[in-house]
């Protein structure tokens, strides 16, 4: 819907066009940037969007790039410059509620970038009084509900980061891992409460009990520990603190209260394979990024679909949303897509509700369709059920 139209005028639309035909076509624009646009590469690993509207790009090899709708700023290393990025492999970006820019690098520790004074600082492994990690391999960086930052390394440690203080501490994987395997990397970390914090692995999940300090691990398939499900790379958090949990081998939902693992199966159902990137919509659906490109599923609907996009996206990467509603996709050796929904409608075409006389939203996010011959209807738009009530 035009944006401009209100919610009960778009209701009318969809009654008006009731006895149409479905829209096959897809339901984005997109538009593709490259070199030519001024993106030094494709291979984008994160973005993210600041308070002035900015977007920022975390590369592999190329250092981050700011985006203001028109022309790319980039930051690289540069060795004369003490207060430059620190490194070049600079993927894992995250912003801070102060708006400043955490990076976890892939060599060169962890990098802030202070957008008031526009400098860099750099936290290495060994040269930072108070701050020395195992490595200087950050694969994760995310900022809690209390303003500490926590880190996730490529040797699979966690560690939590005073910012003020620059204290570090560390907490191990150790009493969980045996002889014949390891945790791997830290791949995402997010919180379900300002006590519970939840840690992707190469091998499971493990919840933080912040008060605590007690971790606790949970593995998909417990009897195959080279199942490609127990290597975890993506958490999203739905408003009921289910977790949705993108893996080497399709989406896992985990119910945070039984501690169980199901698999979200596609609608032709093979695997989508590798989830590279996992974000919910303000349209109210979760997108994901694959080897098989972008699908989509909701809380009403567990189903993997594949979004047509219009485009091959079987190169896609990462997935985000800005504040305008755009779409960002990252395509290795393609470039980034700019996708925005069409402003238009779909149809549902159904002989029952032919010649509907009224309707009416219900709070349950489906509607209430008032018929001549078939009483009245319950549309659910998500699944295209319908089901006749009984009054």
């Amino acid at each position: 819907m035009r944006t401009c139209v209100t919610k009960y005028v778009g209701w009318l639309l969809v009654i008006f066009c009731l006895n149409m035909f479905r829209v096959s076509a897809s339901e984005y624009e997109f538009e593709l940037l490259n070199e030519n646009d001024g993106f030094a590469t494709s291979i984008v690993f994160s973005i993210v969007q600041d308070k002035q509207g900015f977007l920022w790009f975390g590369t592999a090899y190329d250092g981050i790039m700011r985006y203001d709708g028109k022309n790319i700023v980039r930051y690289q290393h540069e060795p004369s410059k003490p207060n430059s990025l620190g490194h070049n492999n600079a993927g894992n970006i995250t912003l801070a509620k102060d708006n400043n820019l955490w990076i976890g690098s892939w060599g060169g520790g962890v990098l802030r970038y202070n957008q008031q004074s526009q400098q860099f600082s750099q936290f290495l492994v060994d040269k930072t009084p108070g701050a020395s990690l195992g490595t200087n391999k950050v694969q994760s960086v995310f900022e809690d509900q209390q303003g500490a930052m926590w880190l996730g390394t490529r040797d699979g440690e966690l560690y939590k980061f005073n910012p003020g203080s620059q204290n570090l501490k560390q907490f191990s994987f150790s009493k969980f891992q045996k002889d014949y395997f390891t945790h791997g990397g830290v791949w995402d970390i997010a919180e379900t409460s300002a006590n519970q914090l939840w840690v992707a692995t190469t091998f499971g999940l493990n919840i933080l009990e912040k008060s605590s300090d007690t971790l606790s691990h949970f593995i998909p398939v417990p009897d195959n520990f080279s199942s490609k499900s127990n290597k975890i790379r993506q958490i999203s958090v739905d408003e009921n603190h289910t977790l949705f949990l993108g893996t080497q081998d399709g989406v896992l939902l985990f119910d945070t209260k039984n501690h169980t693992f199901t698999p979200l199966k596609a609608s032709d159902n093979l695997s989508v394979g590798v989830v590279y990137s996992m974000i919910k919509t303000d349209f109210n659906e979760y997108w994901l990024s694959s080897d098989r490109g972008v699908f989509s599923f909701s809380t009403d609907d567990l189903t993997l679909k594949k979004v047509n996009l219009g485009f091959d996206d079987s190169c896609s990467q990462t997935l985000f949303q800005d504040r305008q509603s755009t779409i960002w996709l990252s395509c290795e050796g393609v470039g980034v897509y700019k996708i925005s929904k069409i402003n238009t409608f779909n149809v549902y075409e159904n002989l029952k509700i032919h010649g509907g006389a009224a309707l009416l939203p219900a709070n349950d996010n489906s509607v209430l369709v008032s018929t001549t011959q078939h009483g009245i209807q319950k549309w659910r738009p998500a699944t295209d059920e319908l089901t006749r009530l009984d009054i």
